[in-house]
């Protein structure tokens, strides 16, 4: 659906980007962005808000233009457009582009969809609570990566060792695990 065709968009904007040499906009000390996470954010926006304008959207580079509380049912796509900037920067392929759809239930933000992009292979993992998790090809061959009957879990992350000099990439983990239904 609509994340998925964000997905092959984010994919191609981040690879275009990819080999030229841009700068880091320091957030704080901690943590950079660059004008392509800037990019991917507003196209991955733009898609969302064309298939489901009355849903929410918090982006990690953007925030969320609606200071409203939500209210019980309300829905929100939470986006990470590059997730790993430094690590592009540095044209080095471990970063990615995570996406979710989450519904308020009154309590808390309740994930029910997630995807996660890997521009540099091109592959599009994809998961909806309670079903199984998907992998898209390069060539659009789609896989079943999981099965069960629970909820799945994706997530990303990049895991820094810091010492005198600039953080280097320690591990990267990318992961699709099935867990029980709560």
């Amino acid at each position: 659906g609509a994340m998925i065709e964000a997905a092959f968009e984010a994919n191609a904007i981040a690879m275009k980007h990819f080999d030229t040499h841009l700068l880091a906009t320091f957030k704080d000390e901690h943590n950079i962005s660059s004008i392509v996470d800037t990019e991917v954010e507003a196209r991955i926006s733009a898609v969302l808000k064309g298939h489901y304008p009355a849903y929410r959207f918090f982006g990690e580079e953007g925030g969320d233009a609606n200071a409203a509380p939500p209210t019980p049912g309300t829905r929100r796509f939470l986006v990470d457009p590059i997730d790993g900037t430094r690590n592009f920067l540095c044209r080095r392929q471990e970063f990615c582009t995570a996406l979710a759809c989450q519904e308020w239930d009154g309590a808390r933000w309740v994930t029910t969809d997630g995807v996660i992009t890997h521009p540099a292979s091109g592959r599009i993992f994809w998961a909806e609570r309670g079903q199984v998790a998907f992998v898209i090809e390069r060539n659009d061959l789609e896989q079943r990566v999981a099965a069960g009957t629970g909820s799945v879990t994706m997530s990303a992350g990049l895991a820094w060792r810091t010492r005198t000099k600039p953080p280097q990439m320690h591990g990267a983990m990318l992961s699709a695990c099935d867990e029980p239904a709560p």
